[in-house]
């Protein structure tokens, strides 16, 4: 069998099977297609940070224990993510084979591009942990399941502000102002404060 074929067939079995996987074996599955994606595709390629994206969003459910995330990540919207991945992957292969290192010419102004639209991903996923790592770090684990309960029952952000802010309150005036300081001292604010 040749290593095309054999790829192919490794992406349908992780297709087939894919709503049968529990977070754990999901994450296994991506170290396999990772591999395969960075032995024929060139960095910074969409393929290797749409899988980053989904070992990332893995990595969080994992340790959390859990198939909710926060802010509406779940496993099953990672699934479906990740289930574009792999069936874009398999029609490339299917339809054209995957790439060899010849076959990569990319125009520079189009990398540039792709870089700077996820570079900007990159950059909001991380301005949105510092957020949350801040708020966990100050809240007790029941009052942070208390605001996840808030947003999981309330969709519209503007909806949920009052009973985010009569909440917060309830917490006291020094967990609020721990969560503020510790966002305005995080290393990525600060520098922008002192630009």
């Amino acid at each position: 069998m040749q290593q095309n074929e054999k790829i192919i067939k490794i992406i349908e079995t992780f297709l087939n099977d894919l709503n049968s996987y529990t977070r754990d074996k999901l994450y296994q599955t991506t170290s396999n297609i990772e591999s395969i994606i960075n032995r024929f595709y060139s960095k910074g390629s969409s393929f290797q940070n749409d899988i980053k994206y989904v070992r990332g969003q893995l990595g969080m459910l994992i340790s959390n224990d859990s198939d909710e995330g926060a802010f509406g990540n779940n496993l099953k919207s990672v699934k479906e993510f990740y289930k574009g991945i792999l069936e874009s992957l398999l029609l490339e292969a299917k339809e054209i084979g995957l790439p060899s290192k010849s076959d990569i010419k990319l125009d520079k102004s189009i990398n540039v591009n792709v870089n700077q639209s996820q570079n900007q991903k990159q950059s909001q996923k991380s301005e949105i942990n510092i957020f949350i790592e801040s708020i966990k770090d100050e809240l007790k684990g029941k009052e942070y399941k208390e605001l996840i309960e808030i947003a999981k029952n309330e969709q519209d952000p503007e909806k949920a502000k009052p009973k985010i802010i009569e909440k917060l309150k309830g917490f006291g005036e020094s967990v609020i102002t721990n969560i503020l300081t510790n966002i305005i001292t995080n290393p990525s604010v600060w520098t922008g404060l002192i630009g």
